[in-house]
């Protein structure tokens, strides 16, 4: 399981710890009180609290705290002063902290909790490799597993190892070429386009590819009197390549459109073409995915927009 993954998990799993800890301890009515709506002395009063009443801390702001009656599971607000102070470990939640024993407590549920996270990671990683036919690239090792505190068993680093190097595959480090087909259409124009293109790696974390594109549009008139080709040559960054196997990307590309009826002049355009797409990696081999593309034509200093929507599959080698 990706180490952010897991962190945000096991900081959830604290804040809910520290949240249940904080609140829900009860206390005692000392002197008769008036349960007020909010924390101020001229709030709407929802009831009237007797001595002897046990009240749940909800939160504490100042000298007011929110509580709820146990019998009715009413809220409401009351001033500190009429309730009884709570002893030892509940009136430190009640002012917000923890004792040593309850951080001690906490600390080891989230310790139970990481283990608990990591075999559950294992466990999805490998049912993965079994339904793609990958058990032998990664299939962990007979000996050499480190044991957790409490008995529970942690991946060996040649078990890691294996495990990273098989995601890497699916994530663009084992290819160093993509050959992708793409189909869409030209949103202001209205014309359908296909088209193929080449990206190259160029570096070993799959962030940054060199993409060079050709994609053939079909105009309204029958024949190639208003067709066109768009080329361009750009970068592609790639976002969180290594640890997911659905990521966006922005891409950056320059280019000309060739429109192929040639008997007037000035029938070619400058492209400029901002991108940004999602990349969704299938298998080591193939991937698929979508792309929103701006097209800013220039020729002699006028400039026509367009856009274009595609999707493609991509064959990595």
């Amino acid at each position: 399981m990706p180490q952010s993954i897991r962190s945000l998990l096991t900081t959830g799993w604290l804040v809910c710890l520290l949240a249940v800890s904080a609140t829900g301890q009860t206390t005692h009515v000392q002197r008769e009180a008036r349960l007020l709506e909010q924390p101020r002395s001229d709030a709407v009063v929802l009831d009237v609290l007797t001595p002897g009443m046990t009240v749940e801390v909800v939160d504490v702001q100042g000298n007011w705290a929110s509580v709820r009656l146990q019998a009715t599971s009413e809220m409401g607000w009351v001033e500190t002063q009429f309730l009884s102070q709570a002893p030892g470990g509940a009136q430190a939640a009640a002012g917000g902290q923890m004792t040593d024993q309850e951080l001690q407590k906490v600390r080891e549920r989230v310790g139970r909790m990481n283990q608990n996270i990591d075999s559950l990671g294992l466990k999805v990683e490998g049912l993965l490799m079994k339904v793609e036919g990958r058990e032998e690239m990664a299939a962990p090792a007979a000996t050499g597993r480190e044991t957790a505190p409490g008995g529970m068993s942690r991946p060996s680093e040649a078990e890691r190892g294996g495990a990273e190097m098989e995601a890497a595959s699916l994530r663009g480090e084992a290819y160093h070429w993509r050959n992708a087909f793409y189909m869409g259409q030209y949103l202001r124009g209205g014309q359908n386009f296909f088209g193929l293109s080449f990206t190259r790696l160029l570096d070993g974390s799959a962030h940054i590819a060199l993409d060079g594109r050709a994609q053939y549009a079909l105009g309204e008139v029958r024949g190639a009197v208003d067709d066109f080709i768009d080329w361009t040559l750009g970068l592609n960054f790639n976002l969180f390549p290594q640890r997911y196997r659905i990521y966006p990307y922005f891409g950056a590309h320059f280019g000309m459109r060739n429109l192929l009826e040639d008997s007037l002049p000035r029938r070619n355009f400058f492209i400029v073409s901002p991108a940004c797409g999602i990349t969704a990696e299938l298998s080591s081999i193939f991937s698929a995915g979508a792309e929103i593309r701006g097209v800013f034509m220039f020729q002699e200093g006028i400039r026509r927009d367009e856009g274009t929507v595609s999707f493609f599959i991509g064959y990595c080698w």
